[in-house]
């Protein structure tokens, strides 16, 4: 089994990592904004101060709580922890912001790294989490250091990173508002991130909805758009389309002028997808059915008066690959960004869980580069954690996928920050709909 694990191990990073937090995938993530984030070029000319959070006042202050994790311990392994000194020795370094966090997005990477099956997971004790949204409270300055102490290069993946984090943080001052994603370390009241891997919370949207915007936004927009070249007249089929990244996928389709068929587990996430999508006939979204999938799919290609999928935005894989991947017409793309048919149910594997995962991940599907070359058709996997280094490349699609002015995410749940546990045993059940977000009240302790 030992063999069997390891291997595990990697399909599970797979699954978790890139699937940008919604019903079917696990969101690794990474986000820059570029050095014209909070001027000239990107979003709204001229930063926008507001009033801080309570606790959260220009200078900011020492202390935090945050949740900490050990990966195999699942959520049942988590604790809430105080650090009064944290932040203590003064401002972040340059080129990091300190921000008071008001709302934090739970992806399933959160549960995948918990459960001890993504390989990016740090060693050790963590604090999971890869989004967030707050308030500025401190900008950091030369020979600054992180609210831990560590070292500041641990912010920064890269010294073109720390030069492009520099240039962004002199555009915002203390009070803005922003959202922000982190390689994790978001489930805190207090964050350090690089400057350039945060944007300003658009005008109009809560926290929550900040909170749950770019994991997600990035993951779809990078698999439609950069992997999926999505453009107006194809046809896109959308694997749990109820969920955060979903029904983010469906919105951008709308915006690209491209034709949906959206899949989702249950009944109840069909009017779930119809009252945000009037528009969408009741016979473009489908709850799968694994023994009946494929002719579910022709149904649904024929009231959308297509023959084939011009591209399949794939979380799920398992018994329902294979239906997806034959119906791809020449040319088409099947992007996967995630594995949902392998998520675990419980807090821990154990041997049981740890054997039935091993049988699904020796059933993944396999595909043949010889079949794929005469069909023509092409798989693409991603997982983003790759790109914090790859800072042009976020910032162009960080970039682009504000320009689409979307409205803001839905926002299924909100569930208080200390009890984040139960938040992600809520999210693992896939019961859920929209995005899951824990919100830490004005007043919550610091530490």
């Amino acid at each position: 089994m030992a063999a069997a694990g390891a291997a595990m191990e990697g399909a599970a990073a797979g699954a978790a990592a890139g699937a940008g937090a919604g019903a079917g995938g696990g969101g690794a993530h990474g986000g820059a904004a570029g050095a014209g984030e909070f001027g000239q070029e990107g979003a709204a000319a001229g930063p926008t101060a507001v009033p801080a959070a309570p606790g959260a006042a220009a200078g900011g202050g020492s202390g935090r709580e945050a949740w900490w994790g050990r990966g195999g311990q699942g959520c049942g392994g988590m604790r809430l922890e105080g650090a009064p000194g944290w932040g203590a020795a003064g401002p972040p370094p340059a080129g990091a912001l300190r921000v008071r966090v008001m709302a934090v997005g739970l992806n399933f990477a959160d549960v995948f790294a918990g459960l001890g099956l993504y390989s990016a997971t740090p060693k050790g004790d963590f604090v999971p989490g890869l989004e967030f949204s707050g308030v500025v409270e401190e900008v950091g300055e030369e020979g600054g250091t992180p609210g831990d102490g560590a070292e500041g290069a641990s912010l920064f993946a890269t010294d073109e990173a720390r030069a492009v984090a520099i240039d962004a943080a002199r555009g915002v001052p203390v009070g803005t508002r922003v959202m922000g994603v982190l390689r994790f370390g978001a489930y805190a009241s207090r964050v350090d991130v690089a400057a350039h891997q945060v944007r300003r919370v658009p005008p109009g949207w809560s926290f929550a909805e900040g909170a749950g915007f770019l994991v997600q936004g990035l993951t779809v927009y990078y698999g439609l758009v950069s992997l999926g070249a999505a453009r107006r007249g194809q046809v896109c089929l959308v694997h749990s389309a109820a969920g955060g990244c979903g029904l983010l996928a469906l919105a951008i389709c709308s915006k690209l002028g491209v034709r949906v068929v959206g899949t989702v587990g249950s009944e109840a996430k069909v009017e779930a997808i119809l009252s945000r999508f009037p528009e969408l006939d009741r016979g473009q979204i489908i709850v799968r059915e694994r023994d009946r999938f494929g002719e579910q799919l022709d149904a649904a290609l024929g009231v959308v008066e297509a023959k084939a999928f011009d591209i399949v935005l794939d979380a799920i894989q398992g018994d329902f690959f294979w239906p997806a991947f034959e119906r791809i017409r020449p040319g088409g793309r099947h992007v996967c960004y995630g594995a949902a048919d392998l998520t675990p149910s419980g807090d821990r594997l154990g041997p049981l869980g740890f054997g039935a995962l091993g049988w699904k991940y020796l059933r993944r599907p396999r595909v043949d580069p010889m079949d794929m070359m005469q069909r023509n058709v092409a798989l693409m996997c991603f997982n983003l954690i790759w790109m914090f280094g790859e800072v042009d490349q976020l910032s162009r699609d960080i970039g682009e996928l504000l320009a689409l002015d979307l409205d803001p995410p839905r926002v299924g749940m909100e569930i208080p920050f200390e009890e984040a546990p139960r938040a992600l045993r809520l999210f693992q059940s896939g019961r859920t709909t929209g995005k899951v977000v824990l919100t830490l009240r004005p007043g919550t302790p610091l530490a």
